[in-house]
């Protein structure tokens, strides 16, 4: 299991990221202006995965606007034990998900609370499971922006997040078994 810290979501724009963010629309257990944003994060073979590997971040505040921010939270918050103060009702999860092909996309579904634990799905096509042809591929990692709200007080909260590769988004057939990563964090 992942363990993650707490780190405040206060990242400048850094001007050299081309990467884009896509906003969706969805509540994910909070209210409805609440969304994800799921980041594409290119991948350069002649360069280190700037996310190494999937993975579950808990962030305190709401994930930074831009790309880079978003990297440097997930990359500062991962693997280390996160802690949210008693009655702090704004934290966000980073995950970051398998590397995909640049056709492929991804949302993620609405999430909910069992008891202390959070779960999500993060449904994404892929182009390489599907059998499709790339005769131009730009491969990516995303890395996705989901608030967390409605935190039960006290005690240790876990989050668990699915990816699941289908056909077609949002309800397409799943192509296969679904990687899955989890966090756990402390409420004080």
């Amino acid at each position: 299991m992942l363990e993650s810290r707490l780190i405040p979501a206060l990242y400048p724009a850094m001007a050299f990221a081309t990467v884009s963010a896509v906003l969706y629309g969805c509540a994910l257990a909070g209210p409805p202006e609440a969304s994800s944003v799921v980041y594409r994060i290119r991948y350069d073979a002649q360069a280190a995965d700037p996310i190494a590997g999937p993975g579950v971040a808990v962030v305190a505040g709401a994930a930074p606007a831009d790309v880079s921010g978003a990297e440097r939270l997930y990359r500062t918050a991962i693997g280390s034990p996160a802690r949210l103060p008693a009655g702090y009702f704004e934290a966000a999860i980073l995950a970051a998900g398998p590397m995909l092909d640049g056709p492929d996309q991804v949302v993620a579904m609405p999430g909910a609370w069992h008891g202390r634990r959070f779960e999500v799905e993060v449904r994404h096509t892929s182009a390489n499971l599907s059998g499709k042809p790339l005769l131009r591929n730009v491969p990516w990692r995303p890395l996705v922006a989901i608030p967390l709200t409605g935190i039960p007080a006290g005690g240790v909260c876990e989050v668990v997040v699915r990816w699941q590769p289908v056909e077609s988004l949002p309800d397409g057939k799943p192509l296969a078994q679904p990687l899955v990563s989890t966090a756990s964090f402390q409420v004080e």
